[in-house]
């Protein structure tokens, strides 16, 4: 898998705000980001190859869609949002969801914020 320099940068944002430090980074592919606060490895299919990448992919997969159905609940109007094809086909030409920055169209804010903004509470699936 190739990461985005967007998603490698989001990568080590979200190590940098672990409360602990981690001894090692798993990563599902082959990319590393810069700036990661610990040692990293690279795991090309790294989902079936470490249990510990595939429980994350898990976890990141379930939270991500529990973000989804409650976005879809508050914003009816875009219809179902639970899976990435949805989510392109329903949000394309229309207004952006408050949750999207103004000018890239992806999530603005901390986690935090948005899983507060999409009624999930906690970070945790829902």
């Amino acid at each position: 898998m190739q990461h985005s320099p967007a998603a490698l940068r989001a990568m080590a944002r979200a190590v940098r705000a672990l409360s602990l430090q981690p001894d090692l980074a798993l990563i599902d592919g082959r990319d590393v980001p810069d700036g990661l606060i610990c040692p990293a490895r690279p795991i090309i299919g790294g989902d079936a190859l470490s249990m510990s990448i595939a429980a994350a992919s898990i976890i990141a997969k379930t939270t991500r869609d529990a973000l989804m159905r409650n976005l879809a609940r508050d914003f009816a109007q875009y219809g179902s949002l639970t899976t990435p094809a949805m989510r392109r086909r329903r949000i394309d030409g229309r207004s952006r969801l408050p949750v999207h920055a103004p000018t890239t169209g992806a999530p603005s804010g901390s986690p935090r914020r948005l899983y507060k903004r999409a009624g999930l509470g906690k970070l945790r699936p829902g």
